[in-house]
Formats: structure tokens, sequence, C-alpha cells
């Protein structure tokens, strides 16, 4: 009888034990309410079960199919979605249990990447106007890990090209429209990539050596936590950098979202690198970003939008904007958006953003722009 109830006993605790270790489904953060997935393009979905488990995708009545490996990785590659709003994704593994996310749509998803000018927000555009916000527009942003829902309460609040690009998409498709955006003011492009991403040339090698000096690193963290200082002034200047450090901003902004399914990248920046020899080399180092970035989104369209029109060091900005051309004209799947007329002169951020946002949708518009993964 003793030994009855000691293996008994002994049973009890083996399976708790295993209750206790098992895992539920995990999932990278976009995962949640009001996700916006690509229309019209095939994807992949990831995630973590148990090891060899099985695990069952549904979405907009189809069942999509995978097995996790011998770590729990798990991938899906979903077939293309039509244009579809607010339904419900459950994803089901055997042996890890039951993940919903709802109001779930599959329509546009545009990863917009650069600095100040991609980041100031609607409120600061001289050419929104009345109608600057709809109650027809479906716009979802992609903030701190949720998909927020834009409304007449907060749309003014958001990144001002990226929001009027949605806006335009929304109207030109009638589409929900997903944003993603991953920008700084004040920071070169040599932030957004990893060190084996830049060019082998004396300014890359600088850069790559920089990203590791201690005292860099700890002025990037000074000047992130204090008041801002004029463009100049700044800690980092002291070594001809902007806002950020070398691979700083990879790290911290684009690895943690990587594997989101997007339409395409539109890529605004360039102010913060107009100068030599920077300027001159500046398509070695959009090789490098488009490179990187295409490794964690795939080989989705990149957008380079023209560094517009600004008085100051204009024999800089001349050979960076001819740089961004020489890229665009020697590498597949990439797209040159002219936009010097909306710069101003006296104006390093050019208030006419609304102008700005359209002109990317409807270049997107005509030239057919999309994922050909279909």
């Amino acid at each position: 009888m003793l030994r009855s109830i000691t293996t008994g006993l002994g049973l009890m605790l083996t399976l708790f034990a295993k209750s206790a270790l098992a895992t539920t489904i995990a999932l990278p953060p976009f995962f949640s309410e009001n996700m916006v997935l690509p229309s019209d393009c095939r994807f992949i979905l990831k995630g973590k079960a148990e090891p060899l488990d099985n695990v069952d995708l549904y979405l907009n009545n189809q069942l999509f199919r995978g097995v996790a490996n011998s770590d729990g990785q798990w991938q899906i590659e979903i077939n293309p979605l039509s244009s579809i709003k607010n339904i419900r994704m459950e994803i089901k593994s055997a042996n890890a249990g039951t993940k919903s996310i709802n109001q779930v749509s599959a329509g546009e998803v545009w990863l917009c990447g650069g600095q100040s000018n991609m980041v100031v927000p609607v409120s600061y555009a001289s050419d929104g106007g009345n109608d600057a916000f709809s109650d027809s527009d479906d716009i979802r942003f992609y903030i701190n890990g949720k998909w927020i829902k834009v409304d007449k309460n907060n749309y003014k609040n958001m990144q001002a090209v990226p929001y009027f690009l949605a806006r335009e998409r929304s109207r030109l498709t009638g589409k929900v429209i997903g944003i993603i955006v991953a920008a700084q003011g004040g920071t070169g492009i040599e932030a957004w990539m990893p060190q084996d991403a830049m060019p082998d040339s004396k300014t890359g090698e600088k850069m790559r050596a920089l990203a590791s000096v201690p005292e860099v690193i700890e002025a990037a963290k000074l000047d992130g936590s204090e008041k801002m200082r004029p463009y100049g002034q700044h800690r980092l200047a002291k070594w001809g950098l902007g806002r950020a450090y070398p691979s700083e901003l990879y790290q911290k902004y684009v690895l943690p979202i990587a594997g989101i399914p997007v339409n395409g990248i539109v890529w605004y920046q360039g102010e913060s690198n107009a100068y030599m020899p920077m300027a001159q080399e500046y398509d070695l180092w959009l090789k490098g970003l488009v490179s990187s970035w295409r490794k964690l989104f795939s080989d989705v369209p990149f957008m380079i939008v023209e560094l517009p029109k600004y008085a100051e060091n204009p024999q800089c900005r001349d050979a960076l904007r001819s740089s961004q051309k020489k890229f665009v004209d020697s590498s597949a799947n990439t797209y040159y958006i002219p936009a010097y007329d909306l710069g101003d002169d006296q104006n390093i951020h050019p208030v006419r953003k609304r102008a700005m946002g359209k002109r990317i949708a409807e270049f997107i518009q005509s030239r057919n722009i999309k994922n050909e993964k279909n």
C-alpha cells in the first residue's frame, strides 16, 4: 500500500513538474489587438511553442499549418490575403495552448525610417487643413509594442509624413493602413545599421571603431537623459556624430521589430550626413542599410526620399542627393522620390508635411509599388 501511495505521489509530482515547465505560445509583440498585415502578398509569421509541436493558425476562414523545430521555433507562410478588416486570429499548439488576437486587419503596412523630418508631428505641418482627419480612414500606428488606432483625439500627435502617407493611401485604396516608424531626430545613417554593413572606407572604419568606444556610448546616454542641447553642441558632436552613435538605433529600434510583415520601406534621411566625405559616399551607406534591413523584413520595395532643398552647405547636400540617385540607379527594387521642391532654404524642417506624405503615397500608386511575393 505504501509503495502504491509513493508511486502515485511520484507520478503526480512528475505530472505537476511537466505542467509547471510547459510553455505557452510565445508571439512577437506586434501580434496584438488592432494589428495590420499586408494584403495581396505572401509573408511569414513566426513564434515559439513546445519543441516539435504542431501549430495551427486560423485567419480569415483559412487554416495555415507549421511545425516547431527542436528549439520550439516555428514559422508559417501566409498566402496572399484579400483586404479584410477587424477579424479574429487564432493560433493553436498541441502542447502550448491557444492564443487569440482580435481586430486583425489586412491592408497595407509601411515602415518609415529616418531622422527628424520623419518624426515631427502632424501639429507641426502648415498644410494639414481642416480635413487632416477623417472618420472614414482606418489608420493604425505601431507604437511601443502596441497597434494604436488613429482617431480625432490623437492624430495630431502622430508623425506627420507617415500619417499623411497613410491618409492618402487610405483614400486611394480604401484599405486599412498600418504605419511603423523607426526614426529619431538629428541622427546619421550610421546609427541605423549594423557595423558589418558599413562600407570599407575611412569613414566606415571610423564609425565601426566609434561604435564600441565607452566614452562615446556614455556621451550618448548623457545626451539622451538631459535636456536636448542645440545640434552641434550635443556631446556626440565631439566625434562628428549626430544624436546617436554608430549602430545604436539599429539595436534599439530596428532589431526589435524584425520580422514584421510590411509592404515596403520609406527612408527619409540625410540632413545629418550632409558633410564631406560622407555625402559623396552616401550611396555606399545606403547599400549597407538597405541590405541589412532587407535581411530583417525580406526583399521589399525600398523608397529613398530626395533630400529637400536647404541653403546651408549646398555643395554637400548636392553631393548627397547625387549619391542617393546613384544608389537607386544601381539597385534593384529601389525607388527615388523627388522632394527637392518641398524644402525650405531657411528651415531644415520644412513645414509642408502633408504635401510630402501625399507625394510618397501618389508615387507608390503611380509606380504600382508593391511587395512582389504573391
